[in-house]
């Protein structure tokens, strides 16, 4: 009889203990409920204790993954932007169905608005290389907006715009 009270007692200290590092992982920023998950794992806690704590975390609204991914894409739109494929890429990373992913970003970033965040972001970008010759600043955009995922086709269309035959040396329209 103490074996079982024993082993009972330990399993409830497991779940108490796996219920304090999911609160952790959720104090810093929202997760996935694959991250939760592998975060658990990489603890040595048993599935069973893994997979009783997270369903709870669910049913409280605390893990979601829609929720985790809407969040994912207006931080990374406000202050990291990204093309949209490299977005969705990174939620697959986290765990995030490819389908879910898929909608949201459609939902998010049209490629309108995936033209302008490269255009913004080449503007900002094009200060840093003022003192650059014209082949230089633009070779470094390049790989600037392509290190951001944006397409060649977006690349060009905003260079173009960005580079005008008229400007000898420097892009036009930066302030």
């Amino acid at each position: 009889m103490k074996d079982r009270t024993e082993c009972a007692r330990g399993q409830d200290k497991e779940r108490i203990n796996v219920r304090r590092a999911i609160f952790r992982l959720l104090a810093s920023r929202d997760r996935s409920r694959e991250e939760v998950v592998r975060k658990l794992k990489e603890k040595k806690f048993r599935p069973e204790a893994i997979a009783g704590e997270v369903e709870w975390f669910e049913n409280q609204g605390l893990i979601d993954d829609r929720k985790f991914a809407r969040s994912w894409i207006f931080f990374r739109l406000r202050f990291r932007p990204r093309a949209a494929g490299l977005i969705g890429r990174e939620l697959r990373e986290k765990g995030v169905a490819p389908e879910l992913a898929d909608q949201l970003l459609r939902q998010e970033i049209t490629p309108e608005k995936e033209v302008e965040m490269a255009r913004e972001l080449a503007r900002r970008r094009c200060r840093a290389y003022r003192k650059d010759d014209r082949f230089s600043a633009r070779r470094k955009l390049v790989a600037y907006l392509g290190r951001r995922g944006f397409s060649y086709s977006t690349i060009s269309a905003v260079l173009a715009e960005i580079f005008t035959d008229e400007f000898d040396g420097y892009p036009e329209n930066i302030s």
